[in-house]
């Protein structure tokens, strides 16, 4: 039976091994996100290179400040930004949508500041299917 200390090295070892391909990993995603082509209006890009299907998307994540939003409530007054979000102040993205293509700019300012957009990608990789002869 292995010792504790032994295991104990050999976790921190690995663990150690994990965090660096981790990071290398997330190096090179982020290299092959810069480099991917997608086609127009599109969040998604594929791709063959050397046996290997490459698929990349993009993706935004939405956070709100509390204390912004409550100020662009008073701007807008209840029934048009109750119909813009939710009860939790999560935006009901349809209505939001149009809103802000067609609002003021003095209407659509407290709405956009109260808004941070994080964007992030996603890249998986799989080896492609071998014809069957």
């Amino acid at each position: 039976m292995e010792s504790i200390e032994a295991l104990a090295k050999e976790h921190l070892e690995l663990k150690s091994q994990i965090d660096e391909l981790k990071a290398r990993l997330s190096d090179v995603s982020e290299k092959i996100a810069k480099q991917a082509v997608f086609p127009d209006g599109k969040n998604t890009a594929n791709a063959s290179f050397g046996g290997v299907k490459v698929k990349v998307q993009r993706k935004e994540t939405y956070s709100w400040d509390q204390a912004k939003l409550n100020t662009a409530r008073f701007a807008l007054g209840d029934e048009k930004f109750l119909n813009l979000f939710r009860y939790k102040w999560e935006a009901n993205k349809r209505a939001l949508d149009g809103f802000m293509a067609n609002a003021s700019e003095e209407q659509k300012r407290p709405v956009e500041d109260a808004l941070t957009i994080k964007k992030s990608f996603s890249v998986s990789t799989e080896p492609e299917a071998q014809d069957v002869v």
